[in-house]
């Protein structure tokens, strides 16, 4: 008789401590994925050559990893202007 009274106070302490980890993983999971999708400072980095000359210039961006990456990269591209062509490569540097 003591053996199911042991048996029938291990279960339900089993299943609370099931849960309770159950309820801990929930919650580090939600703050996990809350932290990634903060804004956080990014440098971007440009770097204009034209004619053999070239210039870099970093500016921050404030804004998620995607947006920023997204921000950054529209700035790269090519111009021509009375015939000298100056190209801008954009990039989010670590």
């Amino acid at each position: 008789m003591f053996f199911f009274k042991k048996i029938f106070y291990i279960v339900p302490n089993l299943k609370k401590s099931i849960m309770n980890k159950k309820v801990i993983f929930s919650l580090v999971a939600v703050g996990f994925l809350a932290l990634t999708s903060c804004k956080k400072d990014f440098t971007c980095e440009c770097t204009t050559s034209s004619m053999g000359i070239s210039n870099t210039v970093q500016t921050t961006i404030n804004d998620t990893k995607s947006n920023a990456e997204e921000s950054c990269e529209s700035g790269s591209g090519t111009v021509t202007n009375m015939g000298v062509e100056a190209t801008t490569t954009c990039k989010i540097v670590d």
